[in-house]
Order: C-alpha cells, then structure tokens, then sequence
C-alpha cells in the first residue's frame, strides 16, 4: 500500500513506528495505574523497547499486534484473542507461541503449570527426533527444509539460560507470597 504511494522506505518505516508505539504505549496505559504511568513510559523508552520497534520491524509489529490480543484475553474474549493471534503470526512466524498463552492464564506454579512444565520437558527431551518427523511431512507436503537449517550445532549460551531461570525460580522460591495476593491479569505477566 505504502509502495503505490512512494518509493522512499522512510516512511515505511515511519508509519510501522507510530503503529507500533500507538498499540505498545496504550497497552501500557491500560495495564498500569495512572500513578505509575510515567515510570512506565520512562522504562520502555530507557530500556531500549521502544528503539527496538524502529529497527527489528517484522518482529515489532507483531508483538505490538499481540498486544492488542492480551487485551482480549484478559477481557476472555478468546475468539478475538484467537483471530489478533492469527494476524500477527502472518506478520511474524514466532507469534504462534501465543496460541498456547491461555494454558497459562492461571497462578504461578499450579498444578496447571506443573502440568505445562512436564509437557514443555518433554518436548524439549525429543526435540530432535520430533523436528525431524515434521521436516519429513513437510517434505511429502513438498515442503524442503534442509536439516543443517534447523541443526546446525550451535549450542545454548548457559548465560542466556540462566538469565531467563531468575524469574521463575524467583516466584518459586516465593510462589507462597506470590499467589497469596496475585490477580489474574498479573500473574499473566509472570
């Protein structure tokens, strides 16, 4: 739409910006209190989030996409939540992961959760063998993705790793102070 207009991709890049930060600042209003708006918008333009929706694009306008869909979700309207999920995965491939995001809507480490972590165990235990049978279906589909891209024996940086455990384990070490005074919409963020 924007190419029938102009040539000049600034302005692509212009219009995926206010589209971005339109649906990243709302949504930030709508989920903080008023008191603590401005600390907010300070953190999202100080940590880099909203620099990043100029330049990783694709990515940025699926993820402001799925924040309308969080909305819906907290609202439980689910066949919107649904449908929002679906358009930003046509935008971005990884907002697909969001599909399983209701399974989730639940206090930190229930039974529920529990549940989840088993499955997500044991997905990652056969990793390997399960790709390989989806890339054979995608190959009798037509489909051909050569293995060396999706194996390509890089290993998992232990730092990244670690990085992203302080959060769980933290609410785990504390679940009993987190889900005594937890709503749903928080422990949705968590």
């Amino acid at each position: 739409l924007i190419r029938t207009m102009t040539n000049n991709y600034t302005y692509f890049f212009l219009i995926c910006a206010c589209y971005i930060n339109i649906l990243n600042v709302s949504f930030i209003k709508k989920n903080t209190e008023i008191r603590n708006f401005a600390f907010s918008m300070f953190i999202y333009a100080a940590i880099g989030t909203m620099m990043l929706t100029m330049a990783a694009i694709k990515q940025a306008l699926a993820m402001a996409t799925l924040t309308l869909a969080l909305n819906a979700l907290m609202d439980r309207k689910y066949i919107k939540y649904y449908l929002i999920v679906f358009i930003a995965g046509m935008i971005h491939t990884y907002a697909w992961i969001f599909a399983i995001l209701p399974l989730f809507y639940t206090k930190p480490w229930s039974f529920r959760t529990l549940i989840l972590l088993f499955i997500t165990l044991g997905i990652t235990y056969t990793f390997k063998s399960s790709i390989e049978s989806i890339l054979k279906v995608a190959d009798q589909a037509g489909k051909t993705v050569a293995k060396e891209e999706v194996f390509d024996n890089n290993k998992m940086n232990i730092f990244r790793v670690g990085i992203y455990t302080i959060m769980p384990a933290i609410t785990l070490l504390f679940k009993s102070y987190v889900n005594k005074d937890i709503d749903k919409k928080n422990s949705l963020f968590i």
